[in-house]
């Protein structure tokens, strides 16, 4: 391992426009439990993962919305540890696939907490 470098290989949000345009109901609700988003701070899907524990776990969240997302979240914590295990040992191609079965449970999340 090198002295003064390293090598990285990570995961970076690329929306259309920003979150709260691409994901507003998702947006929305973690909002409430992550500052930093209103402060435009644009986080990959993956790394919304633990907000979306933290906002299963808050009193102060809609109850609706708590609902919902448990019936996502085990599912997602699934496939960000697959994730990151497939970065971690180099193995791209399954953290893509990973990803973009991510993407869409995230859009199926955002459906239905839009519904709300």
């Amino acid at each position: 391992m090198s002295k003064y470098q390293q090598i990285r290989v990570s995961v970076e949000p690329e929306y259309k426009i920003d979150l709260a345009h691409d994901l507003p109901a998702i947006f929305k609700h973690l909002s409430g439990v992550d500052n930093r988003l209103i402060e435009g701070h644009q986080p990959a899907l993956i790394d919304l993962v633990p907000m979306l524990v933290r906002l299963s776990l808050s009193e102060h969240a809609d109850s609706k919305a708590r609902t919902i997302v448990n019936d996502y979240l085990g599912e997602l914590e699934d496939l960000e540890r697959q994730i990151q295990n497939c970065i971690a040992g180099w193995r791209l191609s399954g953290a893509e696939t990973g990803l973009n079965q991510m993407d869409d449970l995230f859009i199926r999340l955002e459906q239905a907490l839009s519904e709300i």
